[in-house]
């Protein structure tokens, strides 16, 4: 699924939602969309090179899923509240999920218009009354379908794609075919970059409860180590491919102006050597350029991407309202809380899988809403971060603990929340120190922020060498 945005000069940009794989609303002619400076929705009629029309939707914001007149949104009036809504006569109902603080994602099916949902807050798949899902999980990907003999109901197990623990992945794309799911996987240690290709099982014909394991993928091409310019590439497609079956993939990083094709012919499986990507001639950064993307408004902007952690934004909360009884005073402390609150929010060039508590709460905990942070306490063994965001019900509270020494430690974090207290999120987090995470750290998303913040922190380096800052802004676009 798409989320489109315009801005008030009818410029369209579109950031694909992790996870599902449908058609790009791009060529359709009617959009729902969001400005990017307020939570104005609205729709939108829109052709090729002309912007013609847009009907403002009141109260309504976020949204995830589009389908004839039918839309459903993850906020309305400001704070997550899931809810569909009629665009034609203003129709509406709530959708009663406790998705206060995650990104939820979804689909409407045809010709049922089933809506299919999922959220980073809770596991598994909602529905109301995907074609295709892909789920990331720990260790692997899980592909689901829906099978037509069935009619709308339970997504369909259809297979699972081994992801090794050295790579973390930021793109993926079915073949034209629905035969193989290909990947732009990320080495964690070596930096370099795979596009790998999996055979999957024939598509399912009846409904199962278990996926299929895929053949075993295999390498396509990979970059130079010299030169890995698709380390930060997260949107990956198929363009063409012709009778002899070469393959044609345009790779590319959101919200940038990196874009290139790759076209790749057919081989042998048993060929000698998998063969490098050569970094383009004509693609290169010269020493004003180099000096433009160096200036704060510009490395602000690269922070700002979905892929990085985007605008860590803060909330304002009135301290009298917050339910902050039995919290332990010294955490609460008005001089501690300025000193520990710029940390909170900053982003450490520490590497991956933590980069920072609030980019934590966005990135692997599936926190996407404004967080006011509250207070915090080391105790020589784990840092306590506490903080709040506001909901249709009060507030929700977060306990994040982090692990002084995460090389020592299982679960180098554990995340809880409560909507009853802080207190209560406290309690929670302390007593599950030690034991399983109540959710594990997304597999790739503080990988590809990591590695975002490692390339700006080289770029800006005004001591490296001028070729290390050169490639750094090469990778960055």
């Amino acid at each position: 699924m798409e989320s489109i945005r315009v801005d008030r000069r009818g410029t369209l940009s579109g950031h694909p939602r992790e996870g599902i794989l449908s058609p790009i609303m791009w060529y359709t002619t009617t959009l729902v969309c969001e400005f990017r400076n307020d939570p104005t929705t609205g729709l939108v009629g829109y052709r090729p090179n002309l912007f013609f029309a847009f009907h403002e939707i009141h109260g309504s914001s976020h949204p995830i899923a589009f389908a004839e007149d039918w839309a459903c949104f993850s906020d309305k009036d400001g704070v997550g509240h899931a809810h569909v809504r009629n665009l034609k006569d203003g129709r509406e109902a709530d959708m009663l999920l406790d998705t206060f603080h995650g990104t939820m994602f979804g689909t409407f099916v045809a010709p049922s218009l089933s809506l299919f949902v999922l959220s980073d807050e809770y596991g598994g798949i909602r529905i109301f009354d995907i074609d295709k899902l892909v789920l990331r999980r720990e260790q692997d990907v899980q592909l689901y379908c829906q099978v037509p003999a069935d009619g709308p109901g339970d997504p369909s197990a259809w297979a699972t794609v081994d992801i090794p623990d050295s790579q973390y992945m930021t793109a993926l794309c079915l073949s034209p075919d629905g035969r193989s799911l290909i990947m732009l996987l990320h080495h964690k240690k070596d930096k370099y970059s795979e596009l790998r290709m999996a055979l999957l099982p024939a598509f399912p014909t009846i409904h199962r409860r278990r996926p299929q394991q895929s053949l075993p993928a295999w390498t396509i091409f990979q970059t130079a180590r010299s030169g890995d310019i698709l380390r930060h590439c997260n949107s990956l497609h198929v363009l063409s491919t012709n009778a002899s079956g070469d393959v044609t993939f345009l790779l590319g990083q959101l919200e940038s102006t990196f874009w290139i094709e790759v076209t790749c012919k057919t081989c042998h499986h048993d060929r000698p050597a998998v063969p490098d990507l050569p970094v383009p001639s004509w693609l290169v950064v010269d020493d004003n350029r180099l000096q433009e993307m160096t200036r704060s408004d510009v490395t602000d902007t690269i922070r700002a991407r979905p892929a990085a952690g985007g605008v860590i934004r803060k909330a304002r909360l009135a301290r009298s309202s917050l339910a902050l009884d039995e919290v332990p005073a010294d955490w609460l402390d008005a001089n501690a809380v300025m000193l520990l609150k710029d940390e909170f929010y900053s982003r450490t060039t520490q590497l991956a899988p933590l980069v920072g508590p609030a980019t934590d709460l966005i990135l692997a905990c599936g926190v996407s809403r404004p967080m006011m942070f509250l207070g915090g306490h080391s105790d020589g063994y784990h840092s306590f971060w506490l903080s709040a965001t506001r909901t249709p019900k009060g507030h929700r509270y977060f306990a994040y603990a982090v692990a002084e020494d995460p090389e020592d430690d299982e679960a180098p974090s554990m995340f809880r929340y409560s909507d009853v207290k802080a207190a209560h999120a406290l309690e929670l987090v302390s007593r599950g120190l030690g034991k399983s995470r109540f959710k594990p750290l997304h597999p790739d998303a503080p990988y590809i922020a990591s590695a975002l913040e490692e390339d700006i922190t080289l770029m800006t380096n005004t001591r490296a060498p001028a070729a290390v800052r050169r490639a750094a802004a090469l990778r960055l676009s």
